[in-house]
């Protein structure tokens, strides 16, 4: 009896996620709005998703279609991580012979994680702010947590630029702001208000 009841647990909420409809009286626009970006997106993984991202805007008060709309920028919902490649001079040796002849220079070449997940988060940028780098790779509430404290942060930095101020969340350089705009925008359906 036990594991009937374990397994219809498991299963009714599987259930309910798949007869959600979409459509102007939803009560889930969050998840609405992703599926209508990526309608086949797992839906089980966008329903967890829009229930943290709605969470986290109301907490630190952002819209929760921009940052949809930053996701499908950054990632297109999908979780990747970026690398860099990275050069780093060893050594360089010279021998103490009167002409002075110089072995070349040695380098390492290491390869990095630079952008993690689906909100394409820096690593550089989590450590600047405390956060846990390897915590947000694997956990999407905490992924979406650090979105939104970081979002939330450059914000205020860029509060001079008012309703733009999001921007930041990219670039603090002008034309990189611009051209950030430009290209979240056209993923940017915020909810119609009667």
């Amino acid at each position: 009896m036990n594991k009937i009841l374990l397994i219809l647990a498991l299963i009714v909420p599987k259930l309910a996620i798949a007869k959600i409809q979409c459509n102007e009286k939803t009560k889930h626009p969050i998840f609405c709005s992703i599926l209508k970006l990526r309608p086949h997106l797992n839906r089980d993984f966008a329903f967890k998703l829009s229930n943290h991202i709605h969470k986290y805007s109301q907490m630190y008060k952002i819209d929760p279609y921009r940052s949809i709309a930053i996701i499908m920028q950054e990632s297109s919902f999908r979780n990747v991580h970026t690398t860099k490649t990275v050069m780093f001079k060893k050594r360089e040796l010279c021998d103490q012979l009167p002409y002075k002849k110089c072995i070349l220079p040695q380098y390492t070449i290491l390869k990095g994680i630079q952008d993690i997940g689906i909100f394409q988060l820096n690593v550089a940028t989590l450590k600047d702010y405390k956060l846990n780098p390897i915590q947000a790779m694997e956990d999407i509430e905490y992924a979406t947590y650090c979105h939104f404290l970081i979002l939330k942060s450059k914000m205020k930095l860029c509060k001079k630029y008012g309703k733009d101020s999001w921007t930041c969340y990219h670039s603090r350089t002008p034309k990189l702001r611009k051209r950030y705009k430009k290209m979240v925008d056209k993923y940017y359906f915020p909810k119609k208000t009667k």
